[in-house]
């Protein structure tokens, strides 16, 4: 578990609370997790030592073999090391589970030495892995390469319909309570290079001079926020844009804001716009992204190539859409999280029969 919550803690948390037979644990090599509370409700924390003190790994990998038949391992970029620990640790079973379609680094050199590894150990997996499962086929290829149509499946993101469903009344309550009165557009991510928030924030100060009442609104934390905050203040607008921090209540968020924009420079298959799409909230979503993530016509994928302005424009033109329930689109979809949840602990049951 990553010290905040971001999409693959988040995955790990949703499935796992809605398993009924299958006790769960969670790693960390962290010492601080800033969710704990959420993480103890659902299983305990297993603190292990980062893999580069491979020993001390091992030692304690080898302690919870005994504990646990499955190891369950969340991944964006494959490493030999860690095979190698899995392999002597002498779990049962293996379980390898796709989220992205690349690695948010900012270092080239740190970024070139993950996917040296990520490549070497590509023709390895299958060899380790019992079972590839991917949030979409993009990221499946990603981690496991050409195998992955053969051996591996798609377990789409779930989504917990019902939580994100529109609300009128209650979205009018949530706008009284924050004092938003114009244009809300949102965006929730880590605020990182590869999130790509400082483009949001030039195209907001252009959407900002046509509608002084608008305001943008950010949940989230990352070592770049001060650099965002700063961008706020060169810019004039800093006191209409929200630096929310890291929140639990999204789904309340999205209620209130009446766009939801993602500008990423990479994404697999991004959680946070299809829950915003169960919010029933029109989205600007990044081309970069998998076409799978579109699953209502409230989603309009935009270039991000393209200037600020241009960006102002697109989300000027998404707010004509307004809001609206879209809770039986996204079942027939096949993302409500319930049915996901129980499709993978079907998969894991029969995986130790």
């Amino acid at each position: 578990m990553a010290t905040e919550l971001r999409g693959g803690q988040k995955f790990q948390l949703d499935f796992s609370k809605h398993f009924d037979t299958i006790q769960v644990g969670f790693l960390s090599s962290n010492v601080t997790i800033k969710y704990e509370n959420l993480v103890k409700k659902i299983g305990p924390i297993h603190l292990i030592p980062p893999t580069r003190k491979f020993f001390a790994r091992l030692k304690t990998l080898r302690r919870l073999a005994d504990e646990y038949e499955i190891i369950y391992l969340n991944k964006t970029t494959l490493n030999p090391f860690e095979f190698v620990l899995v392999k002597m640790a002498g779990f049962k079973y293996v379980v390898i589970h796709s989220h992205s379609i690349g690695k948010d680094c900012k270092n080239p050199y740190v970024k070139a030495g993950y996917y040296f590894l990520h490549y070497m150990s590509r023709p390895l997996v299958g060899k380790i892995a019992d079972k590839m499962y991917a949030c979409s086929e993009e990221a499946g290829e990603w981690l496991f390469g050409k195998q992955f149509k053969k051996f591996g499946k798609v377990i789409p993101n779930g989504i917990d319909a019902q939580l994100f469903r529109y609300d009128e009344e209650k979205r009018n309550k949530i706008r009284e309570k924050m004092k938003i009165e114009g244009s809300c557009i949102f965006h929730a991510g880590a605020f990182s290079a590869v999130k790509n928030q400082g483009y949001l924030i030039g195209a907001f100060a252009h959407f900002h001079k046509l509608h002084p009442d608008s305001i943008l609104m950010f949940a989230g934390q990352g070592e770049l926020m001060e650099q965002a905050k700063e961008r706020t203040r060169s810019l004039g607008i800093e006191n209409s844009v929200m630096f929310l921090g890291q929140r639990n209540d999204v789904a309340d968020l999205m209620q209130a804001a009446d766009l939801f924009v993602l500008p990423s420079l990479l994404e697999g298959l991004p959680f946070v716009a299809m829950e915003a799409q169960a919010a029933g909230l029109p989205c600007i979503i990044t081309a970069r992204a998998s076409e799978k993530v579109k699953i209502t016509n409230l989603c309009q994928f935009f270039d991000i190539s393209k200037r600020e302005e241009e960006l102002s424009a697109a989300m000027e033109k998404q707010l004509e859409l307004g809001r609206r329930d879209t809770m039986s689109e996204i079942r027939d979809a096949g993302f409500d999280l319930k049915r996901c949840a129980e499709e993978l602990e079907t998969e894991l049951i029969n995986l130790v029969k």
